[in-house]
């Protein structure tokens, strides 16, 4: 089931999991973060699915280029937490009426009170779209294995999302 998530700090409104563990936003607030419950993960690897969403504002109106190189940096920002980081070739796709560019990606994460070394598979997407002076970008990661499901989700919610 889903409902209206509205973010006053972002000017956005969009769908999510209510089952989901919602965001709290202060105003240090820079992305917001839904989380599947402990509860219900999959993986049995204790890490849980992860939606994350991000608007940034900037000086001047934003193109696909920018969002083309906001998503380089981006790559360039999770290899560095992330060495085995591996990603699809760029492609184009659209949130909010807006042409942008995303990848796949895939990374190995430790398993939680694991030996150091044993991991898991994680899958995951990122999108980033040019709106007037701002990049929305809205990203998943979950258990590989499971991607179809999870993929569903930020889907509903990359469809529903909208400005205030």
């Amino acid at each position: 089931e889903y409902e209206e998530y509205v973010s006053n700090t972002f000017g956005i409104k969009f769908m999510a999991p209510t089952y989901w563990q919602w965001p709290q936003e202060d105003a240090g607030t820079t992305s917001l973060t839904f989380q599947e419950p402990m509860t219900d993960i999959r993986s049995g690897e204790a890490i849980p699915a992860n939606v994350f969403i991000t608007v940034s504002t900037l000086p001047t109106t934003q193109t696909t280029q920018d969002a083309s190189s906001a998503l380089d940096q981006w790559i360039t920002d999770q290899r560095a937490e992330y060495p085995s980081l591996e990603t699809s070739s760029k492609a184009e796709n659209s949130m909010m009426g807006e042409k942008g560019s995303y990848v796949t990606y895939w990374i190995q994460m430790q398993k939680p009170n694991a030996e150091e070394g044993d991991t898991l598979r994680m899958r995951g997407r990122c999108l980033i779209v040019p709106r007037d002076k701002r990049l929305y970008m809205i990203s998943y990661l979950c258990p590989a294995e499971f991607n179809t499901e999870y993929e569903k989700v930020f889907k509903k919610i990359r469809d529903t999302i909208e400005e205030l």
